[in-house]
Protein backbone atom coordinates (compact mmCIF):
# COMPACT_ATOMS: atom_id res chain seq x y z
CA UNK A 1 0.00 0.00 0.00
CA UNK A 2 2.91 2.32 0.82
CA UNK A 3 4.04 1.55 -2.78
CA UNK A 4 0.97 3.15 -4.37
CA UNK A 5 0.56 5.93 -2.14
CA UNK A 6 4.54 7.11 -2.25
CA UNK A 7 3.70 6.42 -6.70
CA UNK A 8 0.54 8.60 -6.06
CA UNK A 9 2.78 11.56 -4.50
CA UNK A 10 5.14 11.35 -7.12
CA UNK A 11 2.63 11.70 -9.92
CA UNK A 12 0.99 14.49 -8.08
CA UNK A 13 3.97 16.33 -7.70
CA UNK A 14 5.36 16.40 -11.15
CA UNK A 15 2.06 17.27 -12.60
CA UNK A 16 1.81 19.96 -10.39
CA UNK A 17 5.73 20.81 -10.57
CA UNK A 18 5.19 23.62 -13.04
CA UNK A 19 3.16 25.63 -10.64
CA UNK A 20 5.62 26.30 -8.56
CA UNK A 21 8.96 26.25 -10.98
CA UNK A 22 10.90 28.93 -9.49
CA UNK A 23 13.11 26.63 -7.82
CA UNK A 24 15.58 24.54 -9.63
CA UNK A 25 18.02 21.64 -8.86
CA UNK A 26 21.03 21.02 -11.18
CA UNK A 27 23.79 18.47 -11.91
CA UNK A 28 26.77 18.29 -14.24
CA UNK A 29 29.81 17.31 -15.16
CA UNK A 30 32.91 19.88 -16.15
CA UNK A 31 36.08 20.16 -17.82
CA UNK A 32 38.71 22.55 -16.51
CA UNK A 33 41.85 24.02 -17.57
CA UNK A 34 43.82 25.79 -14.57
CA UNK A 35 47.18 27.88 -15.71
CA UNK A 36 48.79 29.54 -13.13
CA UNK A 37 52.52 29.79 -11.16
CA UNK A 38 52.81 31.23 -7.53
CA UNK A 39 55.32 31.85 -5.39
CA UNK A 40 54.97 30.08 -2.18
CA UNK A 41 57.35 29.65 0.71
CA UNK A 42 60.37 31.37 -1.15
CA UNK A 43 59.63 28.58 -4.10
CA UNK A 44 58.03 28.63 -7.65
CA UNK A 45 54.57 25.89 -8.38
CA UNK A 46 53.02 25.87 -10.85
CA UNK A 47 49.67 24.83 -12.03
CA UNK A 48 48.94 23.74 -15.54
CA UNK A 49 46.55 20.96 -16.00
CA UNK A 50 43.27 19.92 -17.43
CA UNK A 51 40.98 18.19 -15.14
CA UNK A 52 37.10 16.72 -14.78
CA UNK A 53 34.95 17.05 -12.09
CA UNK A 54 31.29 17.75 -11.00
CA UNK A 55 28.75 20.26 -10.05
CA UNK A 56 25.77 20.10 -7.65
CA UNK A 57 23.57 23.55 -7.33
CA UNK A 58 19.90 25.46 -6.45
CA UNK A 59 18.58 28.28 -8.44
CA UNK A 60 15.64 30.64 -7.62
CA UNK A 61 13.91 32.39 -10.24
CA UNK A 62 13.53 35.91 -8.75
CA UNK A 63 12.00 37.48 -12.11
CA UNK A 64 11.62 36.05 -15.65
CA UNK A 65 14.97 36.53 -16.49
CA UNK A 66 16.88 36.98 -12.95
CA UNK A 67 17.40 34.39 -10.75
CA UNK A 68 20.24 33.38 -7.81
CA UNK A 69 22.08 30.37 -7.54
CA UNK A 70 24.57 28.49 -5.25
CA UNK A 71 26.42 25.11 -5.40
CA UNK A 72 29.13 23.08 -5.01
CA UNK A 73 32.02 22.10 -7.73
CA UNK A 74 34.51 19.67 -7.95
CA UNK A 75 36.93 21.14 -10.38
CA UNK A 76 38.87 17.84 -10.19
CA UNK A 77 42.55 16.83 -9.64
CA UNK A 78 45.26 18.77 -11.26
CA UNK A 79 49.21 17.84 -11.26
CA UNK A 80 51.17 20.96 -9.69
CA UNK A 81 55.04 20.99 -9.93
CA UNK A 82 57.68 22.55 -7.67
CA UNK A 83 59.37 24.40 -9.81
CA UNK A 84 62.48 25.36 -7.38
CA UNK A 85 63.96 22.18 -6.23
CA UNK A 86 66.71 21.00 -4.69
CA UNK A 87 69.80 19.46 -6.81
CA UNK A 88 68.49 15.88 -6.59
CA UNK A 89 65.50 16.26 -8.69
CA UNK A 90 66.56 18.00 -11.07
CA UNK A 91 65.52 17.77 -14.45
CA UNK A 92 61.92 16.68 -12.94
CA UNK A 93 60.64 19.38 -10.87
CA UNK A 94 58.80 17.81 -7.81
CA UNK A 95 55.17 16.60 -9.01
CA UNK A 96 51.98 16.22 -6.58
CA UNK A 97 48.16 16.51 -7.23
CA UNK A 98 45.43 19.02 -6.27
CA UNK A 99 41.87 18.62 -5.67
CA UNK A 100 40.33 21.76 -6.45
CA UNK A 101 36.78 22.25 -5.22
CA UNK A 102 34.86 25.35 -4.72
CA UNK A 103 31.50 26.76 -2.96
CA UNK A 104 29.87 29.29 -5.30
CA UNK A 105 26.62 31.90 -4.93
CA UNK A 106 25.99 34.22 -7.65
CA UNK A 107 23.44 35.52 -9.83
CA UNK A 108 22.19 34.15 -13.34
CA UNK A 109 20.28 35.44 -16.01
CA UNK A 110 17.88 33.47 -18.36
CA UNK A 111 16.09 34.18 -21.91
CA UNK A 112 13.71 31.88 -23.32
CA UNK A 113 13.74 31.33 -26.55
CA UNK A 114 11.02 28.61 -27.03
CA UNK A 115 12.50 24.88 -26.47
CA UNK A 116 16.07 26.85 -25.69
CA UNK A 117 16.93 29.24 -23.44
CA UNK A 118 20.01 31.30 -23.09
CA UNK A 119 21.70 31.08 -19.74
CA UNK A 120 24.46 33.24 -18.27
CA UNK A 121 25.91 33.37 -14.46
CA UNK A 122 28.56 35.27 -12.46
CA UNK A 123 29.44 33.48 -9.65
CA UNK A 124 31.72 33.43 -6.69
CA UNK A 125 33.58 30.57 -5.96
CA UNK A 126 34.63 29.56 -2.02
CA UNK A 127 37.96 27.80 -2.81
CA UNK A 128 39.05 24.93 -0.08
CA UNK A 129 41.40 26.24 2.28
CA UNK A 130 44.08 23.29 1.32
CA UNK A 131 43.16 24.79 -2.62
CA UNK A 132 43.73 28.67 -1.78
CA UNK A 133 46.95 27.72 -0.53
CA UNK A 134 48.57 26.75 -3.52
CA UNK A 135 46.48 29.05 -5.97
CA UNK A 136 46.85 31.90 -3.96
CA UNK A 137 43.00 32.83 -3.69
CA UNK A 138 40.27 32.63 -1.22
CA UNK A 139 37.91 33.14 -3.54
CA UNK A 140 37.40 34.51 -7.63
CA UNK A 141 34.77 34.99 -9.57
CA UNK A 142 33.51 32.90 -12.61
CA UNK A 143 31.48 33.53 -15.08
CA UNK A 144 29.25 31.59 -17.32
CA UNK A 145 27.78 31.42 -20.31
CA UNK A 146 25.57 28.53 -21.93
CA UNK A 147 22.51 26.78 -23.78
CA UNK A 148 19.47 24.76 -22.67
CA UNK A 149 16.88 22.44 -24.06
CA UNK A 150 13.98 22.66 -21.94
CA UNK A 151 12.27 19.13 -22.70
CA UNK A 152 9.63 19.69 -20.75
CA UNK A 153 8.54 22.70 -18.58
CA UNK A 154 10.49 21.07 -15.52
CA UNK A 155 13.73 19.31 -17.59
CA UNK A 156 16.12 20.90 -18.95
CA UNK A 157 19.96 19.63 -20.88
CA UNK A 158 22.37 22.40 -21.19
CA UNK A 159 26.30 22.74 -21.92
CA UNK A 160 28.01 26.15 -21.25
CA UNK A 161 31.06 27.74 -21.06
CA UNK A 162 32.86 29.01 -18.03
CA UNK A 163 36.30 31.45 -17.58
CA UNK A 164 37.85 33.29 -14.33
CA UNK A 165 41.06 34.13 -13.23
CA UNK A 166 42.25 30.67 -11.38
CA UNK A 167 39.92 28.50 -13.69
CA UNK A 168 40.92 29.50 -16.96
CA UNK A 169 38.49 28.21 -18.79
CA UNK A 170 36.17 25.14 -18.60
CA UNK A 171 32.62 23.62 -20.39
CA UNK A 172 30.20 21.67 -18.59
CA UNK A 173 26.99 20.23 -19.40
CA UNK A 174 24.40 19.82 -16.92
CA UNK A 175 20.83 18.65 -16.40
CA UNK A 176 18.19 21.23 -14.03
CA UNK A 177 15.17 19.88 -13.12
CA UNK A 178 13.09 23.03 -11.95
CA UNK A 179 9.96 22.43 -9.17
Amino acid sequence: MSVIRAGVLVALSAVSANAFADWSFFAGVNQNTIDKTVTRSASLESVDDEAGGYELGLSYQLFDIVGLEAGYTSFGSFDFDSLDCPQACIPEPIRSELDVTAWNVGVNARIPLGAFALRASANRYLFDEDDSELLLEDDEWVFRAGLDYEFTDNLALGVGYKSGDVIESGYDARVTFSF
